[in-house]
């Protein structure tokens, strides 16, 4: 893989030659000072020094000079010290870029030999010094490994790592950057032979990024060591974090069988055998970690990254609690007999470990039956039950629960289409009993999630209410809600009617113009609810952005809500 083509200062070789003629020493004995790994010196305006560095391990190494802005360096890395005025011979490679940008010689020391060598950054043009540092590692990046984490700064301007990539598999190399600081990402890769370059003749080399996050997919050609490289141009504050991944082959995984994933993520797969609702979560066992649950149609790939493929829903819900993902293997609703993957990842740089539970049923909720009764403890994730639903009835869902466990009910419905929802699709979720009236004859999705791992128990049951004229009033005629929004594919919006009436929807952009409907047409008095794809009244998808939707009873407008589509 090959970046585009960098701005070297290699194009005006006779503007070189008189940069280093001009930038000898004066009539003075030559300087060797001796460079420690990872300690940064500044040079001020003026210096003219030969920095020495005794490589002594078998890694890569990486010295680097960062001009004060204004100002520009170079640098070459020698072999041999010799006499006033050349002081050293023998240039290994050089690194000699346009403006204030930070000149890098590597050498990788897996196939190199240990010695003595003599750094010579010198001064091209402007007035300013500039902070040289020199790396010999021996750090290494570990294939799946957690997160490794660092700090820069003025005083740091390059760090050095060795990743072992294995020939034809393929990685991915993640930076997160919490700073100002302009990080860009080097990577270089030897012929498996004595080995030295400058910058420009990085492999890859990133876009720069300061506070945000960067992945680059890297498909090894040959199995050995890969040198890759942080240069911090700007020498602003950061802490940043780095790891590499691979595709490995995905954890196979049992119903209602909790497993432990460490970070950064960890792939899995689940045979879905019956026709039920299923759910699959994560909850982080350090409750200041955010974790994330993705959910995969197939196939599995570790050819070229793609790894899974076919994404169905992702959950993000809120962070140190349980993600989840539901789908509906009712009625052919999706494919039962049929393997489907999943990715429990670490968000926002989590370096923890997590739970990661998947439940297929087959549990069923009877209506009007005696309450279930279920225990939870540190491992336990999530539970999943059926329950039969007639429209327009009013329920009784009795939750109660004892012990540390924080628990929540989330119940699910499925508006009659292929089915898989995160968590914030949830139709009602609460953490104790609640009164409900179904929109839908069907199946309905009962998710109890687990969100701190302590341990408790609960009972569980839905019940026919009977409701009496004294015992309720009538339904105010309003928007009740709409979920997820913002919404990717799809969300559902629940409404309620005092009065027999027409119901539409009007979805329309910030510019007021009407750009889809949802016609409902004449409803009873009760509790309702529809869904909105994000589409347009032809069918078609609409732009990521703000919209609105509008709530029509026999003509007017009642209520309006903002909706958010993402991309």
């Amino acid at each position: 893989m090959r970046r585009a083509r960098r701005i070297a200062r290699l194009m005006f070789p006779l503007v070189t030659v008189f940069a280093v003629a001009t930038s000898s020493p004066s009539p003075a004995q030559c300087s060797y000072p001796l460079l420690s790994s990872g300690v940064a010196v500044y040079y001020p305006p003026g210096t003219v020094l030969f920095p020495t560095i005794v490589q002594s391990r078998n890694y890569w190494s990486a010295v680097a000079v960062r001009p004060d802005p204004g100002s520009d360096w170079d640098l070459s890395l020698n072999t041999t010290a010799t006499t006033f005025p050349t002081c050293v011979t023998g240039t290994l490679a050089s690194s000699e870029y346009a403006g204030s940008a930070v000149d890098v010689v590597v050498g990788d020391f897996n196939h190199n030999a240990q010695g003595t060598f003599y750094a010579r950054p010198y001064l091209f043009n402007g007035p300013g010094g500039a902070t040289v540092e020199w790396d010999d590692g021996a750090d290494q990046l570990v294939v799946n490994g957690p997160w490794i984490s660092r700090t820069t700064g003025p005083a740091d301007v390059i760090e050095c790592w060795d990743v072992f990539m294995e020939q034809g598999s393929f990685y991915a190399i993640n930076l997160l950057n919490y700073g100002d600081a302009s990080l860009r990402l080097l990577f270089f890769q030897s012929p498996s032979a004595p080995y030295w370059v400058g910058r420009s003749a990085a492999t890859y080399e990133t876009v720069p990024i300061a506070n945000g996050s960067l992945s680059v997919g890297w498909h090894s050609n040959s199995a050995d060591w890969l040198g890759v490289v942080v240069v911090n141009d700007n020498g602003l504050p950061a802490d940043y974090k780095l790891v590499v991944t691979t595709c490995l082959p995905p954890t196979v995984l049992a119903s209602a069988t909790p497993v432990t994933v460490s970070s950064p993520e960890r792939q899995y797969s689940f045979l879905q055998s019956s026709d039920y609702f299923t759910a699959l979560g994560v909850r982080p066992n350090n409750l200041a970690e955010d974790w994330g649950i993705q959910a995969f149609a197939g196939p599995f790939d570790v050819t070229y990254g793609n790894c899974l493929q076919n994404d169905l829903a992702f959950s993000l819900f809120s962070p140190g609690k349980t993600q989840y993902i539901v789908g509906d293997f009712n009625a052919g609703a999706n494919l039962i007999n049929t393997t489907y993957y999943a990715r429990a990842v670490a968000l926002s740089g989590a370096a923890g470990t997590a739970q990661v539970e998947w439940d297929d049923g087959p549990d069923r909720l009877d209506v009007d039956a005696p309450p279930i009764t279920g225990t939870t403890d540190s491992t336990d994730v999530l539970a999943c039950w059926d329950v039969n639903l007639v429209a327009g009835q009013a329920y009784r869902f009795h939750f109660e629960h004892a012990g540390n466990a924080d628990l929540k009910l989330g119940l699910f419905q499925n508006p009659g289409s292929i089915y898989w929802v995160p968590r914030s699709a949830a139709v009602e979720e609460h953490a104790s009993s609640f009164d409900y009236t179904a929109t839908s004859t069907d199946w309905h999705g009962v998710v109890v999630a687990n969100d701190n791992g302590k341990a408790g128990t609960y009972e569980l049951g839905v019940a026919t209410a009977l409701v009496g004229v004294d015992d309720t009033s009538p339904p105010i005629t309003r928007l009740e809600g709409v979920a997820p929004n913002p919404m990717v594919s799809g969300s559902h919006i629940r409404y309620a009617l005092r009065e027999a009436a027409d119901v539409r929807f009007d979805v329309v952009d910030a510019a007021g113009r009407r750009v889809s409907r949802i016609e409902e047409g004449a409803r009873a008095p009760g509790h309702w609810s529809t869904t909105w794809s994000g589409t347009n009244e032809d069918g078609r998808r609409l732009r990521a952005g703000m919209y609105f939707l509008r709530m029509l009873v026999d003509g007017r407008v009642v209520e309006s809500s903002k909706i958010i589509l993402l991309p």
